[in-house]
């Protein structure tokens, strides 16, 4: 396969996926999967509040509101969660999405 073969192979992939990602059906399906990955963090989050700490109703009604209002920032600024890990970091000296394995762009 010659190199222009390569590039048009290249050129067409690229362009595929451009695709696919502009999909509506697909952005959906994505929204659909994040939600789903935040609900199951949100639930470990409040299960070791309750075993760990004993978090009440009360408390952890607190903490769900306060996950709701966090949301909106996701929705708002893209750059949030970044700034916010690197706080925590610079507090802790832990950086909780390094120690995770997760990269925010």
């Amino acid at each position: 396969m010659s190199w222009v073969d390569k590039a048009h192979k290249k050129y067409q992939v690229e362009k595929l996926v451009k695709e696919v990602l502009r999909n509506p059906e697909y952005r959906k399906m994505q929204q659909q999967e994040d939600l789903k990955c935040f609900s199951c963090m949100a639930l470990i989050s409040v299960d070791f509040m309750m075993r760990k700490h004993n978090y009440g109703k009360k408390r952890i009604k607190e903490y769900v509101d306060f996950l709701e209002k966090c949301m909106g920032y996701v929705m708002e600024d893209e750059e949030y969660f970044k700034l916010l890990n690197e706080e925590i970091e610079r507090d802790t000296g832990i950086n909780v999405l390094d120690q995770l394995g997760i990269q925010v762009k």
